[in-house]
C-alpha cells in the first residue's frame, strides 16, 4: 500500500485521511485510515513536489489493498458517543473518545490531579504535564468545533463496510478542522497558553513510522498524532489525540521521578469520584474502609436494610506508562480479597446482612488495555463478585438512575447466567444492554434454553447504551450561576428533549435554560424553613418552563445587551404561611403574587408570596402573570435595546394564557392523597423478579407433569391455569409467613407511596400533555406506565389484605427487595388469575405447552389484550383532552338525601364522617411513622368523639371500615359472598380500597392501623360511589337510595347529550321519543333517548345514551359484551322503523321531506371495556367526542 501511495503529496493526502475520519460514515473505520496514514508517510513522511492528488484517485488503493482488507475485518463498532466534553481551566473542552471509551474518563481525572489536587503543584515535571494538556484538549476542542462535533453528533454505523470517499471540496473543508497553518497555531498557543515544548511532545518526527514492524493497535501515532508541516501541524490521527495526550502528561512527570508520588494523588482523585458516584447509584457510603492494597479504595454501601456492597476500585501499576498494553492487578486483588472477605464475614454474623456483593472496579492511567487476571475472583465469602471498569460503572449508574436494587438484580442475573452458560463479552455494559432490552433479564426467547448457552456479544451493546445515556442525560459543561464559575449540568427532563438542565451535583436547587448563546438559571439559593415539603424545586421548575416557552423573544432580548448569563434568584416570603398553605389551612389567595427585584446587571430576585399557590389550582392565571412581572422587570434591566423582543413575549405569554391547563405549578390545596411528607419512592415489581417466579413455575411444572405434551382448547387450559394459580399461591403463602409483625405496616406505608404516586400522575397527566405536547407518543408511554402502575398497586393492595387475613408468623424482617419480591409474586399470581378468570368466559388461553425455555408457554387470544390497551390508552386520551366541560358530569343528589343514606349504612351523616377522617389524619400525620395505630377500643372511643355519636354507632363504623384475621382468605366473612374477597374482583365490600382500618393482634389486643391517604382515599371514594348510585350498600335505605339515583342519572344523561346536540346550528332535538298521534314505536323497542336532526347534512340520529359503568372482571365481560350487542341489535331496529315511518318524525323535528338518512349511534358516559370487545356494527362514542362526531357527520369514527 505504501507503494500505491507513493505518487501522491502526504501532506494533502495525510490531511485528506485525516478529515475523513471525521465525517459521520467514517467514524467507524479509523483503523483503516489511520493505518493508510501510516503508509503514507511511510519512513519518509515529506513527499512535497510530488503531485497534490486528491484522495478519490486512490479508491482503487481502499477498494483492493490486501491490508486495508484485512484490517476493515477487525473494525469494532463504536463503543460509546463520537464526541465528549470534559471541564478543563473553568472552560468546557471537546474530545474525541474513538474505541477507547474509558481514555476520557482517565484523561478527566488525570486533569482532575494535576489541576485540583492541593499538593499538585509541588511534583517535579508538572508544567510539562500541564503544558502538553493544555496543547491537546486545545487543539482538540478547536479540530471538534471547527468540524461541528458536539455531544450530540451522530454518526453512521459501518464497521468492515466499504470505505466512502466525499468530493474533493467538501473533504477540503473539513480538512481546515485538522490542519493549523504558521498563523493559525500562534494564535491557538496564545488563546491556550501552551507552549512550543508541549506540543512538540505529541508531534511525530520524521521517519518514526516503521512500516516493516507497524502494529495498527501499537505503532508511534497513537503516541504522537500531530504532523509538523511548515511551522504549523496537521492532526494525522484525530482520535488518538486524547491516549497521546494522556500519556505524554503522564510520561513527563516519569521523567522528572515523580511518578509514584503523583500516582498517589491520581488515586485519591479516583476515590473522590468513586464517591461521587455513589449517589446516582442510588448507595450511600456507610463507611469508607481506606486503601487496603496500594492504589486501591475500598467503600462500604447499603444497599438494602439487609444488603450491603463493598466497592472498590484499583488504579493502574505505577510501574509502566505505556501508551498501550494491558495492566495486571492480580496481587493487589489477591490482598484486597482477603480484607474485603474478612468485613463481609462480620457483616454477615454481627450486623444482621444477609447479603454482600463484591463490585470491584478498574481505573487505569495510560496504558489502554483492560487488566488482566489470571484468576477471576469466586464468590468466597460472597454473594457474587462483579468486575468491571469505573467509566463502566458510571455509565451503570446513570443508566439505574438512582435505583440500587436494581444493580442489585442485574448483578444477581449476571451471576446465575455465568454459571449456568459460557459467556463472552468485552463489556459488562454489552451485557446490561441485553439484560435491559429483555425486560430487565436473561430470559433470550422461548426456544432457546436457560443453561448450556454460548453468550458471544460484540461492543455494538454497550454503544449503544452508552450514547443512549449521554443523550438522555445530556452531561457538559455550562457557566454556573454565580459569577466566573463552570457547572456540569444534565438534563433535568430525562425522557423530553427541553434544554433544561440541573447540576451534576447540586447545592441548591437550580435548573438552567441553555436554547441559545445566554444561559439563564433560575435558583433558590436558600430553602425556606418551617415547610412540610419544600416548594422551591417545583417553583424554579415552573419558572425554567415559562423561560423555555419564552425562550426566542428572550434570548433576541439578551443577545441585544450581549449577556451571557443571567440569573433569577427564588425567594418565598412569609414562610409560616406557605406552611399553612402546604397544609390545606390556607385557603384564601389575597394581596399580590411577588414582588420582582433588580440586584444587578445580570441578576433579578423574585420575592414569591404564598397566594401564588393558591393562585395556581385552578389555571395557569398565577404562572401567566408572575411571568408578566418578570418580563417587565426585566424590561427595567435591560432597557430599550431589549424593548421589542420583550414585548414580542409578552405576546406570546398572552397565547399561551389561552391554554388553561398549560401550567407546571402542582398545588393541590392540602389534598391528603398526594402529601409528600414521609413518603419514600413506591416499590415496583422488577421483571427480573418476575422472572425469576416464572421460571419456578415452569419448573413446578415440568416436575408434577402437568405438560407431557401440547394441550389444546379453552377448558383444559383453563384447568391448567388453576393449577398454576393453585401453585403460586401456595408459593406465595409460604413466602408472606416467613415475615414478622412489621410486614403490615410496611405493606400499609408501600400503598400509600403507591396511591401517591397515582393520584399524581392522575392530576397531572393533562398539564403534562398540554406543556410538553406529542400527545401521541405521550399517551402510549403513559398508558404503558399506567398499566405497570395499576398492576403493582393492585398487587400491594392484594398484599395488605392477605396479610390481614392470614398474619404472618415468622420471625425475619422484611427488607426492600423482599418487598419487590412480595409485589412480583403477588402480579404474577394475579395476572394467572385473571388469565383463569378469562378462560371461564371463552376469552382465555387456547393452547399450551413447555417451552424449551424451561417455561409453560400460553397461546393468546391478542384481540382481548389489544382491546385492552387501546381502551387504556382512549381513558388516557379523554383524560389529556376533554373537549366539554359536561363530559361525565356527575348526578349530584342532594345533602339531605346523601345524609339519610349514609346514616342507615354507616350511621353517621357525610359532614359527621369527614370530621372523623380529618381527626384521624392528623393523628396518623403527627405519629413518627405517619401511619395511625390505635387499641381498636381506643379508636372507637375517638370515632365516637370525632363524629358526635354513640359508641355503638362508632364501633359499627369501624366494624365497617375494618379487614380482619380469619381462617382462610378465600372464605369471606359473615354477610359477604367469594365475589367480595378474590382480589381480581371489582367493586368488592370487602377490600382494602372501602375498608382502610387493617386490624391485627398483638399480646391479646385488637390494634388497627391505617394510613392517612388511604383513608382518606376511601372515603372520598365511598361518598362518590354513593353520589353516583354505584355504592353497593347493605342497608335496605340506602339500596333503595342508590336505585333511583341510577334511574335518575341515566334520564339525566339523555338530558346532557340533548343539550349538547340542542347548542349546534341547524339542529333540533327531541328526548326521549316515543312517536308521534298514531305512530308510535313497538313497544318491544321501548323510546328513543335522544333523536336528532342535522338539517344541513341531512342525517337523522338516533341516539342510544348508556350511563352505566360496566365491569372488567373477565366472569361479567361475556354478559356484557352480549347487553352491548343486545342494545345495538334494539338501535338497528329502532333506526329501520324511523326510515320506514318518517311520518313520525316530520312533524316534531320540522323536516320538510322524508329523504333524511337515519343513522343511529350509542353515547357512552365512560367507556367501556366490552365495546373494544364486541366490535359493534353500530357507532359508539363516548360523551367527549360526541359534538366532534356529529360535525364531521358521522364520516369517520374518532377513538372511542
Amino acid at each position: 500500500m505504501s507503494i500505491d501511495l507513493d505518487r501522491f503529496d502526504s501532506t494533502a493526502f495525510v490531511s485528506g485521511l485525516a478529515a475523513l475520519q471525521l465525517r459521520p460514515e467514517s467514524v467507524e473505520k479509523t483503523l483503516r485510515l489511520e493505518a493508510a496514514v501510516a503508509a503514507s508517510l511511510g519512513a519518509a513522511p515529506s513527499r512535497a513536489g510530488k503531485d497534490r492528488v486528491g484522495l478519490s484517485s486512490a479508491h482503487h488503493v481502499f477498494l483492493h489493498d490486501f491490508t486495508l482488507e484485512y484490517l476493515a475485518a477487525r473494525e469494532d463498532p463504536l463503543p460509546g458517543p463520537v464526541c465528549q466534553e470534559i471541564l478543563f481551566e473553568q472552560q468546557g473542552r471537546l474530545v474525541l473518545p474513538g474505541q477507547d471509551p474509558g481514555g476520557v474518563l482517565a484523561l478527566e481525572l488525570i486533569v482532575r490531579t494535576l489541576f485540583l489536587h492541593p499538593s499538585a503543584d509541588s511534583l517535579a515535571g508538572i508544567d510539562r504535564a500541564k503544558d502538553v494538556l493544555r496543547a491537546g484538549l486545545a487543539l482538540s476542542h478547536r479540530m471538534c468545533g471547527n468540524a461541528g462535533l458536539s455531544p450530540s453528533s451522530g454518526f453512521l454505523s459501518g464497521a468492515g463496510e466499504e470505505l466512502c470517499i466525499p468530493a474533493e471540496s467538501a473533504l477540503h473543508e473539513l480538512s481546515q478542522a485538522v490542519v493549523l497553518d504558521a498563523a493559525g497555531l500562534d494564535a491557538l498557543m496564545l488563546s491556550g497558553r501552551f507552549s512550543e515544548e508541549g506540543l512538540g511532545r505529541l508531534i511525530c518526527e520524521p521517519g518514526a513510522i516503521d512500516l516493516e514492524s507497524f502494529d495498527p493497535d501499537d505503532n508511534e501515532l497513537l503516541r504522537h498524532p500531530l504532523l509538523s508541516v511548515d511551522g504549523g501541524v496537521i492532526i494525522a490521527s484525530p482520535y488518538a489525540l486524547v491516549p497521546a495526550m494522556t500519556h505524554a502528561a503522564v510520561s513527563a512527570l516519569e521523567a522528572q521521578g515523580s511518578l509514584p508520588e503523583f500516582a498517589k494523588m491520581f488515586e485519591h482523585t479516583v476515590g473522590m469520584h468513586l464517591d461521587q458516584m455513589l449517589a446516582p447509584l442510588g448507595l450511600k457510603a456507610a463507611s469508607y474502609l481506606g486503601s487496603p492494597p496500594a492504589g486501591a479504595h475500598l467503600f462500604l454501601c447499603a444497599s438494602d436494610t439487609d444488603k450491603a456492597v463493598l466497592i472498590a476500585c484499583l488504579t493502574d501499576a505505577r510501574d509502566d506508562v505505556s501508551a498501550v498494553g494491558s495492566w495486571s492487578v492480580q496481587d493487589r486483588v489477591d490482598e484486597l480479597l482477603k480484607i474485603a472477605e474478612a468485613k463481609a464475614r462480620t457483616l454477615k454474623r454481627k450486623q444482621g446482612v444477609r447479603d454482600v456483593t463484591l463490585l470491584v472496579t478498574l481505573q487505569r492511567l495510560c496504558r489502554n488495555g483492560v487488566a488482566s487476571l489470571a484468576w477471576t475472583p469466586s464468590p468466597k465469602g460472597f454473594d457474587r463478585v462483579a468486575m468491571m471498569s469505573l467509566e463502566e460503572l458510571r455509565v451503570l449508574a446513570d443508566s439505574i438512575g438512582g435505583r440500587p436494587r436494581r444493580l442489585h438484580y442485574f448483578l444477581q442475573d449476571l451471576q446465575t447466567l455465568r454459571q449456568d452458560n459460557f459467556v463472552r463479552t468485552w463489556s459488562t455494559l454489552d451485557l446490561f444492554r441485553l439484560w435491559e432490552d429483555k425486560g430487565d433479564g436473561f430470559y433470550l426467547g422461548d426456544d432457546v434454553a436457560r443453561s448450556g448457552m454460548g453468550v458471544v456479544l460484540d461492543t455494538s451493546s454497550g454503544g449503544d447504551l452508552r450514547r443512549e445515556v449521554a443523550r438522555k442525560v445530556g452531561r457538559h459543561v455550562c457557566p454556573g450561576y454565580e459569577s466566573g464559575t463552570l457547572l456540569e449540568v444534565e438534563h433535568h427532563f430525562k425522557e423530553l428533549a427541553v434544554p433544561i438542565f440541573q447540576p451534576s451535583i447540586a447545592e441548591h436547587p437550580a435548573l438552567c435554560l441553555r436554547s441559545g448563546p445566554c444561559s439563564v438559571w433560575v435558583v433558590a439559593p436558600e430553602l425556606a424553613e418551617g415547610l412540610p415539603f419544600p416548594m422551591e424545586p417545583q417553583l424554579i421548575e415552573t419558572l425554567a418552563y415559562w423561560l423555555w416557552r419564552l425562550a426566542e423573544p428572550l434570548g433576541q432580548a439578551f443577545d441585544d445587551v450581549r449577556l451571557d448569563l443571567f440569573v433569577i434568584s427564588l425567594v418565598l416570603e412569609s414562610p409560616e404561611t406557605w406552611a399553612r398553605v402546604c397544609m390545606g389551612q390556607e385557603l384564601v389567595a389575597s394581596g399580590d403574587l411577588a414582588k420582582v427585584v433588580p440586584q444587578a446587571p445580570d441578576r433579578l430576585e423574585v420575592r414569591l408570596f404564598p397566594g401564588f399557590a393558591l393562585r395556581s389550582v385552578d389555571s395557569s392565571d398565577a404562572e401567566i402573570d408572575l411571568f408578566a412581572m418578570i418580563l417587565d422587570g426585566l424590561g427595567v434591566m435591560l432597557g430599550d435595546d431589549a424593548a421589542p423582543h420583550l414585548h414580542a413575549a409578552h405576546e406570546s405569554l398572552a397565547q399561551w394564557a389561552k391554554s388553561s391547563e398549560c401550567r407546571m405549578m402542582n398545588t393541590f390545596r392540602g389534598d391528603r392523597e398526594i402529601d409528600p411528607r414521609g413518603l419514600a419512592q413506591p416499590h415496583e415489581a422488577p421483571r427480573s423478579l418476575q422472572n425469576r417466579v416464572l421460571d419456578g413455575l415452569g419448573a413446578e411444572a415440568a416436575k408434577k407433569g402437568w405438560l407431557a405434551g401440547s394441550i389444546d382448547g379453552e377448558r383444559p387450559v383453563g384447568m391448567l391455569l388453576v393449577q398454576m394459580v393453585h401453585s403460586l399461591y401456595e408459593q406465595f403463602a409460604l413466602e408472606v409467613a416467613r415475615y414478622d409483625e412489621h410486614l403490615i405496616p410496611m405493606l400499609i406505608h408501600e400503598c400509600e407511596a403507591q396511591l401517591f404516586a397515582t393520584r399524581v400522575d392522575e392530576q397531572t397527566r393533562a398539564r403534562a400533555h398540554s406543556c410538553f405536547g406529542d400527545v401521541e407518543d405521550m399517551l402510549t408511554r403513559d398508558a404503558r406506565k399506567t398499566s405497570e402502575r395499576a398492576s403493582v398497586a393492585i398487587a400491594s393492595r392484594f398484599l395488605v389484605e392477605y396479610v390481614t387475613a392470614i398474619p404472618p408468623v415468622g420471625v425475619r424482617r422484611a427488607s426492600h427487595g423482599d418487598i419487590d419480591d412480595l409485589l412480583s409474586r403477588a402480579v404474577v399470581l394475579l395476572d394467572f388469575a385473571h388469565e383463569a378468570e378469562l378462560s371461564k368466559v371463552g376469552l382465555g388461553p387456547t393452547s399450551a405447552e413447555m417451552l424449551a425455555s424451561g417455561r409453560v408457554g400460553l397461546s393468546r387470544q391478542d384481540h382481548f389484550f389489544d382491546a385492552q390497551a387501546l381502551y387504556l390508552k382512549d381513558i388516557l386520551r379523554i383524560q389529556v383532552a376533554p373537549e366539554n366541560d359536561e363530559a361525565g358530569a356527575p348526578t349530584v343528589p342532594t345533602p339531605a338525601q346523601m345524609d339519610a343514606a349514609l346514616r342507615a349504612e354507616l350511621g353517621l351523616n357525610m359532614q359527621l364522617l369527614l370530621d372523623v377522617v380529618d381527626d384521624l389524619s392528623e393523628l396518623a400525620w403527627s405519629a413518627s411513622s405517619g401511619l395511625g395505630l390505635l387499641p381498636e377500643e381506643e379508636l372507637i372511643e375517638r370515632v365516637a368523639r370525632a363524629g358526635r355519636v354513640s359508641v355503638s354507632a362508632a364501633r359499627r363504623l369501624v366494624d365497617r371500615l375494618a379487614l380482619r384475621p380469619r381462617d382462610a382468605f378465600a372464605d369471606p366473612p359473615e354477610g359477604l359472598d367469594r365475589n367480595d374477597v378474590l382480589p381480581w374482583r371489582v367493586g368488592r365490600r370487602y377490600s382494602y380500597i372501602v375498608r382502610p382500618f387493617i386490624c391485627a393482634e398483638s399480646g391479646g389486643t385488637t390494634m388497627v392501623h391505617w394510613g392517612p391517604r388511604h383513608l382518606f382515599s376511601s372515603v372520598r371514594q365511598t361518598l362518590f360511589q354513593v353520589a353516583q348510585g354505584r355504592f353497593r350498600g347493605q342497608s335496605e335505605e340506602m339500596t333503595s337510595f342508590q336505585g333511583r339515583l341510577k334511574h335518575l342519572r341515566g334520564e339525566q344523561f339523555s338530558d346532557q347529550v340533548a343539550r349538547l346536540l340542542h347548542a349546534l346550528p341547524n339542529v333540533d332535538v327531541i328526548p326521549r321519543f316515543k312517536g308521534w298521534a298514531n305512530c308510535r314505536l313497538p313497544h318491544e323497542l321501548g323510546d328513543i333517548d335522544v333523536l336528532a336532526a342535522d338539517h344541513k347534512a341531512g342525517i337523522l340520529w338516533a341516539i342510544e345514551c348508556k350511563s352505566f359503568e360496566m365491569t372488567i372482571v373477565p366472569a361479567d365481560l361475556q354478559n356484557d359484551i352480549r347487553d352491548i350487542e343486545k342494545a345495538i341489535g334494539k338501535q338497528l331496529k329502532r333506526a329501520e322503523w324511523l326510515q320506514a315511518n318518517p311520518y313520525a318524525t316530520q312533524v316534531c323535528l320540522k323536516l320538510h321531506n322524508s329523504e333524511y338518512e337515519v343513522r343511529p349511534l350509542i353515547v357512552l358516559a365512560a367507556l367501556q371495556l366490552p365495546v373494544y370487545l364486541s366490535r359493534p356494527d353500530v357507532p359508539v362514542v363516548h360523551i367527549d367526542r360526541l359534538l366532534d362526531f356529529i360535525r364531521q357527520r358521522g364520516a369517520s369514527v374518532p377513538p372511542l
